[in-house]
C-alpha cells in the first residue's frame, strides 16, 4: 500500500515543438490553399455563366427577329427575309474601230481561200496528208475569225439591261453587320479572353483554346420514317438565310466541352 505522506508533484508543460509549430503552419497553407482554388472555380464558373447568358442572348436576338424580319421595312436589312431586290446589269458596246478588224480579216479569209484554190495545176502533186493540213487549217481559221466577229456583234448589240433575280441574302452579310460596332452583338465579349465573340463549327475537347466561342448549327429534318428526325450542320457564311431557319445556339465551356443553349426558329 503506498504511502500517503508521499506527495506527487505535477509535471511541468513544456513549450510547443517544431513539429507542433510546422504542423499549424500547415494547416495554415492547407486553409490558404483551399480557398484559393475555391476562388478559381468560382470565377471559372462565372465565366461560364458570362458565355452562357452570350448564347442566351444570341438565341433571344434571333427569336424576336424571326417574326419581322420578313417585312418590308425590317433593320437590319443584312439579315432581312427574302430575296435581294433584282440587279440591273448594263452590257457595254465596245470601243468604235475595234470591232472592224474581225470583219475585215474575216471578209479577206475567203479570197485567201480563193486564191489558194486557183493555184496553177503544174505544181508537184501533195501527199494526201499535205492536201488536207493545207484544207483544213484554214478552214478552221476562218471560222475562227467569223466566230469571234458574230460574238462582237452580239456583244455590241447587247444594251439592254439584264435584271438578276432569286439571289439570296447570306449568313455572312448578317453576321458581318450583328458584329460590327453598330450591331447589337458589338458589346458581347467572350469572358475567358475578354476578346470579341468568335463563331465556330463545333466544340472540340481537344482544343484547349476555344473556351467561350459560339456554335450555331441549322438543323434540318430528315425524310419521314428516318431512325433520327433530324440532323445538324454548321451554319456557313454562304448559307443563305432567305427562309425559316432552325437553328441550334452552343458554347464552349472552359473544357470546350459544348453547353447547348437553345434551338430556335430564325
Amino acid at each position: 500500500m503506498d504511502n500517503p505522506s508521499e506527495i506527487v508533484t505535477p509535471t511541468k508543460v513544456k513549450s510547443m515543438t517544431f513539429s507542433d509549430i510546422l504542423f499549424i503552419c500547415f494547416m495554415v497553407f492547407v486553409v490558404f490553399a483551399v480557398a484559393y482554388v475555391g476562388r478559381l472555380a468560382y470565377l471559372e464558373g462565372m465565366k461560364t455563366e458570362g458565355s452562357k447568358q452570350n448564347g442566351e442572348a444570341i438565341a433571344a436576338w434571333l427569336t424576336q427577329s424571326s417574326a419581322d424580319r420578313f417585312k418590308d421595312n425590317f433593320n437590319p436589312t443584312e439579315c432581312a427575309g427574302g430575296l435581294l431586290p433584282p440587279i440591273p446589269v448594263l452590257t457595254l458596246a465596245p470601243e468604235s474601230g475595234k470591232t472592224d478588224q474581225p470583219k475585215d480579216s474575216a471578209a479577206s479569209e475567203p479570197s485567201a481561200l480563193a486564191s489558194a484554190a486557183e493555184a496553177p495545176a503544174t505544181s508537184a502533186p501533195l501527199k494526201p496528208e499535205a492536201v488536207a493540213s493545207s484544207t483544213t487549217s484554214p478552214t478552221q481559221s476562218a471560222e475562227t475569225v467569223i466566230g469571234n466577229a458574230t460574238t462582237a456583234a452580239q456583244v455590241s448589240n447587247g444594251s439592254e439591261p439584264v435584271a438578276v433575280q432569286n439571289v439570296a441574302r447570306t449568313w455572312s452579310e448578317c453576321l458581318k453587320y450583328l458584329t460590327s460596332d453598330k450591331g447589337p452583338w458589338s458589346k458581347m465579349s467572350n469572358p475567358f479572353n475578354d476578346e470579341p465573340l468568335t463563331f465556330i463549327d463545333k466544340c472540340d475537347p481537344t482544343n484547349h483554346e476555344i473556351p467561350g466561342f459560339i456554335v450555331l448549327e441549322s438543323i434540318n429534318p430528315t425524310p419521314p420514317g428516318s431512325a433520327v428526325p433530324s440532323y445538324t450542320n454548321p451554319l456557313a457564311s454562304t448559307d443563305a438565310i432567305d427562309k425559316k431557319m432552325l437553328l441550334r445556339v452552343t458554347i464552349c465551356d472552359k473544357g470546350s466541352y459544348p453547353i447547348p443553349i437553345a434551338d430556335i426558329e430564325f
